[in-house]
């Protein structure tokens, strides 16, 4: 880590009082640091002992390390500025540095380069699970509410497929009377093979009406009721 800059003050009596400046890079590594800590363990051991737990579940996991990539990134960039305001563009071994400068320095771009690989591996990490989530959700599994390891993300779920229609129906015509007029509507009734099929709702009524001297269809009319000849 660089070191905190000494600022001195000087008083009337001659002391001197050192005071220590702390950079807004330096804060942001230590609470970075510990939100790390703190939070990719207990994915890791909850993931462990507590299989299919709400904590690691992908719509919960992803979210959180985006979250801490983005922090990592943020940092990165803010020792990349204070790189050129310090060293600007001097080399660890130059001559212009003190010895203990130059071990600073040298720790200093170290600590730049860790930022940059734990970025591009929390970054890589929930990348790589957000394209697996949009393929197994593409092919019908549940892969947001479930934990990674658990997830099915690249076999074909056939329930949410839709079904092809096996076998071929066999239908007979036959006629449904329309009430008030005297017309027919053509309708579907199913049959199994070898069976003969059975005789229509209007046969059977007009062979009711015929067998009890009426006329079918019914006339409404004010005269006296013409009856069937059988």
């Amino acid at each position: 880590m660089v070191p905190a800059l000494q600022r001195g003050r000087i008083f009337a009596d001659g002391s001197v009082m050192r005071e220590f400046i702390v950079y807004d890079f330096e804060n942001l590594s230590i609470a970075v640091a510990v939100l790390t800590i703190i939070l990719v363990p207990v994915f890791l051991v909850v993931g462990f002992l507590r299989k299919n737990s709400w904590f690691t579940m992908n719509i919960i996991e992803v979210p959180v390390l985006d979250f801490l990539s983005i922090l990592w990134l943020a940092n990165r960039i803010l020792y990349t500025e204070w790189d050129s305001v310090l060293y600007a563009s001097l080399q660890c071994s130059s001559n212009c540095l003190s010895t203990t400068g130059q071990t600073f320095c040298g720790e200093f771009r170290a600590i730049k380069a860790l930022l940059f690989i734990t970025w591009i591996t929390l970054f890589g990490y929930a990348a790589t699970t957000i394209v697996f989530c949009l393929i197994g959700k593409s092919r019908g599994n549940n892969v947001w509410l479930v934990d990674m390891s658990a997830a099915d993300y690249f076999t074909w779920n056939k329930n949410n497929r839709s079904g092809s229609f096996t076998g071929e129906s066999q239908y007979t015509r036959n006629t449904v009377p329309t009430q008030g007029t005297g017309q027919t509507t053509m309708g579907a009734q199913s049959h199994m093979p070898g069976q003969q099929p059975q005789m229509g709702y209007v046969q059977l009524v007009v062979h009711q009406a015929l067998a009890q001297g009426q006329m079918y269809p019914p006339q409404h009319n004010s005269g006296p009721p013409v009856h069937a000849q059988v």
